[in-house]
Formats: structure tokens, C-alpha cells, sequence
């Protein structure tokens, strides 16, 4: 499984502690986007944090 760990919420119920933006290298995004495609996912499932803390979100 791949992760994109990071959040910029502060929940005091968060069981993740500290968490810092740790996003995926653009490759390493091309690469899981190429397999995702092939695999035929129609609806990938953002969850947990703010996926839009990612700066290069939109592009990927």
C-alpha cells in the first residue's frame, strides 16, 4: 500500500501524532497513477488528512 502521509488539521482525537507532509516523488506519483490506471480503477478513494496539502495535488 501506498501512503501520502501529512494533514495540516491538529485533531486532538488524531491517534497519528505528529504528522508532516511526507508526499510521494513525481515519479514514484506516475508510477501508482500508470498502475491504478491499468488495474482499471474507476474511483480511487482520497481518505484521511487534507489531500489538498499536497502542492502538486492537482497536476498529479
Amino acid at each position: 500500500m501506498t501512503r501520502n502521509l501529512g494533514c495540516d488539521h491538529d485533531c486532538g482525537f488524531c491517534f497519528l501524532g505528529e504528522k508532516r507532509f511526507e508526499g510521494l516523488e513525481w515519479g514514484d506519483r506516475v508510477r501508482l497513477l500508470t498502475m491504478l490506471r491499468d488495474a482499471r480503477v474507476l474511483w480511487p478513494q482520497i481518505t484521511g488528512g487534507e489531500a489538498l496539502i499536497d502542492p502538486q495535488f492537482a497536476a498529479a
